[in-house]
């Protein structure tokens, strides 16, 4: 059982917020409701006479996302919600309203412009980021720098439960051996990029248009739970496939093509677009194994049943590395 299908636990989060609105001098205007429940998380909306704000609770594998949250705010004000109080030691954390997904804006306009600038204000973030990896390691943002990927990919090959060998949905025997012998070869990767001249920063994980919203024509960027300090580039493995998914596209798409290049140019001050270019191929490759590592990561740690439906996303994602 998680915690927020307790009618308890959802009583007392709701007096939390309750408790937040009425410090900051605002009153509720309406019920409280729970439009959002994952296995991992849940947030709660509450309209108040301020304006609506947001609530989030999350599982224990990421209960480090509101001091992160709380960093980032402060440090990118411009592009993260605005976080208006928290309780780290429970997981939770309220926000203000930052507007409408992204995902729906999609869905309506069937537009990809709006996809250029995110890109490029993430990307801009990203680099703003680098002097801050300590601070954003010793918050809780995952430790997945270059040099250490190696050892956790081996690592989690020897985890065959993880690893779903020999049952439906997993590997079979013969990927986890391929998977064995490419060991060298993904170290070989790792040590490849950490020579290029990208340096490596803040990772948002899981960015898709369901943890961008849009308010005014202005960009927030949520959901950082799942954030990593490695390579930047990473983030194009999830980025990419979302959008192909929304708008139908072939993953050789022109426009993904477009999208690509319109985040590598603001890293231009690194290498020439040419060289971004390489270096987003191998990145793409070695990102899927990190995909991998952070499902690993949240689903571990799931109660049953929500363990055995998320598993398979775990040797999932390394067969996506064996496609590769």
């Amino acid at each position: 059982m998680i915690p927020w299908q307790s009618l308890a636990w959802r009583e007392e989060f709701e007096a939390w917020i309750r408790a937040q609105i009425a410090q900051r001098g605002a009153t509720l205007t309406g019920p409280i409701e729970q439009p959002h429940i994952r296995a991992w998380s849940t947030v709660l909306r509450a309209p108040t006479s301020a304006g609506a704000v947001y609530a989030k609770a999350c599982a224990p594998a990421l209960a480090h996302e509101p001091a992160l949250t709380a960093f980032l705010s402060m440090q990118f004000p411009s592009r993260l919600p605005v976080v208006l109080g928290m309780e780290p030691a429970r997981a939770w954390f309220l926000m203000q309203d930052s507007g409408q997904p992204l995902r729906a804006i999609n869905k309506q306009t069937r537009s990809l412009a709006g996809w250029h600038d995110v890109l490029r204000r993430y990307a801009q973030l990203q680099i703003e980021a680098i002097p801050h990896q300590h601070a954003l390691l010793v918050l809780g943002a995952m430790d997945r720098r270059l040099a250490i990927l190696p050892g956790l990919y081996e690592s989690l090959l020897q985890d065959t439960a993880a690893l779903m060998v020999g049952e439906p949905d997993g590997f079979t025997p013969d990927e986890r051996e391929r998977a064995l012998a490419l060991a060298p070869a993904f170290r070989a990767d790792c040590a490849a990029l950490a020579a290029a001249p990208i340096p490596q920063t803040l990772h948002h994980d899981d960015f898709h248009d369901g943890n961008i919203f849009v308010q005014d024509e202005h960009f927030t960027f949520a959901d950082w739970g799942e954030s990593c300090i490695t390579h930047p580039f990473f983030t194009l493995v999830v980025t990419l496939r979302n959008i192909a998914w929304v708008f139908g596209l072939s993953s050789n798409a022109a426009e993904l093509a477009d999208l690509r290049d319109a985040y590598l140019r603001e890293w231009l001050a690194f290498a020439p677009l040419d060289e971004l270019r390489r270096i987003a191929v191998l990145a793409d490759r070695v990102g899927r194994v990190n995909r991998a590592l952070t499902w690993h990561h949240v689903v571990k740690s799931l109660p049953e049943p929500y363990f055995s439906e998320e598993r398979s996303s775990v040797p999932g994602w390394l067969q996506e590395y064996l496609a590769a």
